[in-house]
């Protein structure tokens, strides 16, 4: 089966090394290891460096190598780093080992977190997990994302995510996958402004936007520099928006009458709220709005 093939090369089959002491010494028993897949705990990871070295580097070095950063990198940059006088090789040191060396560290993270939660999960679930291919891409897809992240919080996202796709089936697993996708689209701070919004639906958070970084109003005689921040700032609820996470309210409007309109946005006076997929993806990752998680209460009391 093609699947079956596809998993044979997958980065993530390198994790069932054998023939290295030291990194088998360092691996934790998990359910992943029942399906072929070794994953370091985290006394190794935060061992001496030899183990340390063996369990990263030698497990998700084919990971690292083979992802398009990675590749591209390491094979032109790190040459083209090399001839730049002065800071050549240091830079040249990053290129070729520092960022390999952090997204396998970012995918043993990704791993080992979600091996504990597939331990929670039930044995069902756990023994076929190997044999639908839905879900082996699921977690190479996080895997992938988990490569990218650049904070502890965004892995648990995608840990969350993941392990929520595991205990479907396939027909909701296709779709809910995107999700998933939704979330590989968005950069931190567009996190920050969805968690924002979602906070601020139903009203019951007094402060919903006290973690969101706006740069300076903009007025008439404002720098080219708080311009400039203004609209790299805006360009993040506008994503959000074309990606349909937020959503654009224009209030009550009578029959046969318009919305007044505001030249300096370019558009009719309206405000910005989360919208339902919105909703689902705070859901999925784990950040539910209130609403949201009172409604799932009361569905488990019932």
């Amino acid at each position: 089966m093609l699947w079956r093939a596809h998993w044979a090369h997958s980065p993530f089959r390198v994790l069932t090394k054998q023939n290295s002491s030291s990194y088998n010494k360092g691996l934790a028993t998990s359910p992943l290891c029942y399906y072929g897949l070794k994953v370091p705990n985290k006394h190794s990871l935060s061992g001496s460096p030899s183990v340390t070295n063996a369990a990263n580097s030698a497990a998700i070095s084919s990971f690292a190598a083979s992802s398009a950063i990675a590749r591209n990198l390491v094979s032109v940059g790190k040459g083209a780093a090399g001839s730049i006088p002065m800071i050549g090789v240091p830079l040249a040191e990053i290129v070729g080992n520092v960022i390999p060396r952090q997204q396998a560290d970012r995918v043993a993270k990704y791993l080992r977190a979600l091996s504990e939660r597939i331990e929670q999960l039930e044995t069902t679930v756990q023994e076929t997990l190997l044999q639908n291919p839905e879900k082996v891409d699921l977690i190479e897809e996080g895997g992938y994302q988990a490569a990218r992240a650049t904070s502890s919080e965004r892995i648990e996202m995608i840990v969350e995510a993941v392990t929520r796709g595991l205990t479907l089936d396939d027909a909701e697993l296709v779709r809910r996958k995107r999700l998933l996708s939704l979330l590989g689209e968005l950069d931190e701070d567009e996190m920050v402004l969805l968690n924002a919004h979602g906070r601020a639906y139903g009203g019951g958070d007094y402060a919903p936007f006290s973690d969101v970084k706006r740069p300076r109003s903009v007025y008439l005689n404002s720098s080219m520099h708080d311009i400039e921040q203004e609209q790299l700032y805006e360009s993040g609820p506008n994503h959000l928006i074309l990606m349909g996470l937020l959503r654009k309210n224009y209030g009550s409007v009578k029959r046969g009458e318009i919305p007044d309109f505001d030249a300096r946005e370019g558009d009719f006076k309206h405000s910005v709220e989360i919208s339902q997929l919105g909703r689902m993806l705070l859901k999925e990752v784990g950040m539910p709005t209130a609403f949201d998680l009172e409604q799932l209460q009361e569905e488990e009391q019932e």
